[in-house]
């Protein structure tokens, strides 16, 4: 069992300490908690009935005995250096986003974590987690659908009022945060991004601050170019309500894409598989109707697309999943089935189709 102390019992703090109290996180003992601010300690241990060790010195924490690893939630500023001191101590560290907000730092950071050989340092960017995002993930890394040709995330759904930014003096300013949308709500987005599509070769962004009194930009447009010349747009707005979170992954051989972090759409289009597919390999529409995956319901239905849908849980969304069946002739239909869904996949004796 790994015990963990937290450091910086805010809003975010609260959230994990939530998780770790119902339970949904095996192997972790929550043994302390630590905080400048003592009515913070109090107030979250009273809440979820906890009996740990509180301490305001972080420092002491650290050399107590009572963890083996830390969770870093103080502001952005000072997560280089209550990491370094944690590995220095001994101990694992998770740092909350960002690492940090000078690149030096990170990276002296780093250097210290090199030298502890059996330490784990990492950062939360704890989206990739998300049973979508590593489908998607899977799906275009995988090569399933061909090589990048556009990867497009519409993200405007991350709306901040003032008094969000009133809520922390360290809160909207380059010398608290170390900048704005981009490296504070966004900033989960970007990883994704990168996670899924790569790397970009090359970046222009265009920033500004729209409607708050802040020193850091709340609105962004990034326009990217990959290696093999593939290219990306990233909007990003917290100023905008209602907003939209939408990602879109165009590759040569069809398309996925995530809305609201948790519908996906995996439609390809009907002439690029027709030139991988023979005639061989294809069902008629009443045979697809008949072999629908299990615990499916059809949605739509045209004389040439069956559209099948079904939800899967995972953890606290819902996680559908799109099928589309496109037909090249009007009696037949290919099936272009949700690659890493086995419980999608059609078969006959006779005949079925490799994707």
């Amino acid at each position: 069992m790994l015990r963990l102390g937290i450091a910086g019992i805010g809003v975010i703090a609260g959230d994990y300490i939530g998780l770790i109290a119902g339970g949904r996180v095996q192997g972790l003992e929550l043994t302390a908690l630590c905080s400048r601010n003592e009515e913070h300690i109090q107030a979250v241990s009273e809440r979820y009935g906890l009996q740990v060790a509180a301490f305001t010195d972080y420092g002491e924490m650290l050399s107590s005995g009572a963890v083996d690893a830390v969770l870093i939630c103080t502001p952005h500023g000072q997560h280089p250096s209550m990491a370094r001191q944690a590995l220095e101590a001994g101990l694992h560290v998770l740092v909350e986003k960002p690492v940090g907000i000078f690149a030096d730092e990170v990276e002296e950071l780093l250097d210290v974590l090199h030298s502890r050989s059996g330490l784990i340092c990492g950062v939360l960017y704890n989206r990739r987690a998300s049973q979508a995002y590593r489908y998607v993930h899977d799906l275009v890394q995988g090569g399933a659908l061909g090589e990048l040709v556009r990867a497009t995330w519409i993200i405007t759904d991350l709306y901040r009022t003032d008094a969000y930014y009133a809520s922390g003096s360290w809160r909207g300013t380059w010398q608290g945060e170390g900048g704005g949308l981009l490296m504070t709500q966004a900033s989960h987005q970007l990883d994704l991004m990168q996670w899924v599509c790569g790397m970009p070769t090359s970046v222009l962004a265009r920033c500004s601050t729209v409607e708050r009194d802040i020193r850091v930009e709340n609105e962004a447009e990034l326009f990217l170019t990959y290696p093999n010349g593939a290219h990306g747009h990233f909007l990003a707005s917290a100023h905008e309500c209602p907003g939209t979170n939408l990602l879109e992954v165009c590759m040569t051989r069809g398309r996925v894409s995530i809305r609201n972090d948790s519908e996906v759409d995996t439609p390809a289009p009907a002439r690029a598989m027709a030139s991988r597919l023979s005639l061989k390999a294809v069902f008629s529409m009443s045979a697809l109707r008949t072999r629908m995956p299990s615990g499916a319901s059809v949605s739509t239905a045209t004389s040439n697309c069956l559209l099948f849908s079904f939800a899967r849980p995972t953890g606290l969304m819902a996680f559908k999943v799109l099928i589309v069946y496109i037909s090249e002739f009007p009696s037949y239909a290919f099936a272009l089935r949700n690659f890493s869904m086995k419980s999608t996949s059609l078969s006959t004796p006779s005949a079925g189709i490799a994707l």
